[in-house]
């Protein structure tokens, strides 16, 4: 493998050649994590009339919740 090399040379040059190795698998995987993360952001659909199903959704939860506190407000009253 490394030839040639005094008995000190070899373990330091196998040292920095698996730092190497470790430092050039973590690029990859910060570029497959980087790339990733675009093609999630570019999926994301923000038409006009998706924003506005999502708004109309939301206040129609909002309404049920408000129905929902008063209907019990009113069955605690009538316990009374």
């Amino acid at each position: 493998m490394l030839t040639g090399l005094g008995t000190f040379a070899q373990p330091v040059l196998m040292h920095l050649d698996h730092k190497r190795k470790v430092v050039r698998k973590l690029w990859i995987r910060l570029k497959n994590l980087l790339h990733k993360e675009e093609s999630v952001e570019s999926t994301i659909d923000t038409s006009v009339e998706h924003v506005k199903e999502l708004r109309r959704l939301c206040l129609e939860d909002e309404a049920k919740m408000r129905e929902g506190h008063s209907s019990l407000a009113a069955s605690e009253e009538s316990l009374n």
